[in-house]
């Protein structure tokens, strides 16, 4: 995430894909062992694309949860 910044592809650290990884803390392991003994690219990138998609969807939702938990104080 740090890099997508510094690079100015995010303008700010709304992401955390380290939920996503944890969750999915076996299948991480997999495919990083994939990558390291095999080679495996492509896996190891899906599941990285999965993990971003899933944590901008989050993120997504929860700021319109918010958006309206705000309205609803505000009235």
């Amino acid at each position: 995430m740090l890099q997508l910044l510094e690079a100015s592809y995010l303008s700010d650290l709304y992401l955390y894909p380290s939920a996503y990884f944890n969750r999915n803390k076996q299948e991480y392991v997999v495919k990083m062992r994939a990558v390291s003994e095999e080679g495996n690219w492509r896996d190891w990138i899906t599941f990285f694309i999965d993990g971003i998609e899933d944590q901008a969807r989050n993120s997504y939702e929860r700021t319109f949860e918010l958006i309206e938990l705000r309205r609803e104080y505000e009235t």
